[in-house]
């Protein structure tokens, strides 16, 4: 199939186009090129989509392409290019055809794995469950175990709890698999395992490690690529966030841009919540007037610039439907001009491991000339240095 779709192209090219011109061109050795269309090899993954991304630029028939490979490493590749371009009713159809029908142990081992990420991610909710089943998976090869790592570190991220440090623990993942991924071999995933690492140690170095400027490296190194929008909506995302203290214009800029990502990849859930809540925050931030969207963001806006009353009012309720968060004890100290609230929310972001937002509560506690300020100094001091 892909030698016959490479040689109708050929054949039917407006411009003469030669196997060595068309090498050229994706960057593919001509030699390989013509052993593929003389249908004596399956080329690498990598080479595959570099390939159906110049001739055709369609996601669909590199997904029918996917169906005539018979290499147990290019099936693999094809599943994980499925997941990261979010192809779950394709990867689904894939799974069951080439993985777990297969006469492959290691092939059935990773469709079924992968039919336990296509689980979570249609239904992406119940975090702590999927990192418990991650952690009870026993990989099949070390590229697996390699994944797992990944997806562990990524639910890590994605959990919110005030009464534990799984940020530190997805920092502590990613400096125990870098190594592994730097040393893969040149392929499809070594690319996408870079990708999913990046964007986890963007958010380490923002959020753990307050480097703002070393997450701005990697953010752009996950812009700056055209394998996974989930990941270049991400990086928009994170550019952003790294923004919050010092510009409202790229803060918003970066956001509306990873909300167009998201949108464009299919991803709407994710450009939502960044619409109800990342933009109206900034907005409240830096007291651009919030006057619709979810409560938290209103009553922070009216704590920190408005009427302090509403404020109160409107957290009371939030606290009351939503359970108390680290955000809204913040907004609560401010409303009510309680220094003590605004240290507690202080020592709760740091005990979780944002250290990034901790900078919220602490920075209005320096605004004013709070007595909690050298106690608060000295607390951040601890966590972050």
């Amino acid at each position: 199939m892909i030698a016959r779709d490479i040689e109708f192209y050929l054949d039917s090219a407006k411009t003469l186009m030669t196997v060595k011109k068309l090498a050229e061109n994706v960057g593919i050795d001509a030699k390989t090129l013509r052993r593929v269309l003389n249908r004596e090899i399956e080329t690498d993954f990598c080479n595959i989509v570099t390939i159906c991304d110049f001739l055709y630029k369609s996601s669909e028939k590199l997904i029918e392409w996917c169906y005539s490979l018979e290499k147990p490493g290019n099936i693999r590749a094809a599943m994980e290019y499925m997941v990261v371009n979010k192809k779950h009713d394709d990867l689904k159809a894939y799974i069951y055809k080439k993985a777990l029908n297969s006469g492959s142990k290691m092939l059935k081992r990773w469709g079924s794995m992968y039919l336990l990420v296509l689980d979570y991610e249609n239904n992406p909710y119940d975090h702590i469950n999927m990192l418990r089943k991650v952690r009870a998976a026993i990989p099949c090869d070390d590229e697996m175990g390699i994944l797992l790592r990944l997806l562990e570190a990524s639910l890590c991220y994605r959990i919110e709890c005030s009464e534990s440090t799984y940020l530190y623990e997805m920092s502590r993942i990613c400096d125990e698999v870098a190594d592994d991924i730097y040393n893969m071999k040149e392929c499809f995933l070594k690319k996408t395992f870079t990708l999913r690492l990046q964007d986890l140690i963007c958010k380490r170095e923002l959020y753990v490690k307050v480097d703002v400027e070393k997450a701005r490296e990697y953010a752009t190194k996950n812009i700056n690529q055209e394998i996974c929008a989930l990941f270049k909506a991400n990086a928009y995302y994170q550019l952003g966030l790294s923004f919050t203290f010092e510009s409202y214009d790229q803060r918003q800029r970066n956001t509306e841009m990873a909300i167009k990502t998201y949108r464009e990849a299919g991803y709407d859930c994710f450009a939502d919540d960044l619409e109800r809540g990342a933009i109206p925050f900034a907005d409240a931030y830096y007291g651009v007037e919030v006057t619709e969207g979810e409560k938290e963001d209103i009553a922070y806006y009216e704590a920190k610039w408005g009427d302090k009353e509403k404020a109160r009012r409107l957290i009371e309720e939030e606290i009351e439907e939503s359970g108390e968060s680290t955000y809204l004890l913040c907004y609560k100290g401010i409303a009510t001009d309680d220094d003590k609230l605004i240290l507690k929310s202080l020592s709760q972001f740091l005990r979780i491991g944002d250290n990034f937002f901790a900078q919220l509560p602490l920075e209005h506690l320096r605004k004013s000339e709070s007595p909690y300020v050298i106690a608060a100094e000295t607390m951040y001091d601890e966590f972050t240095k």
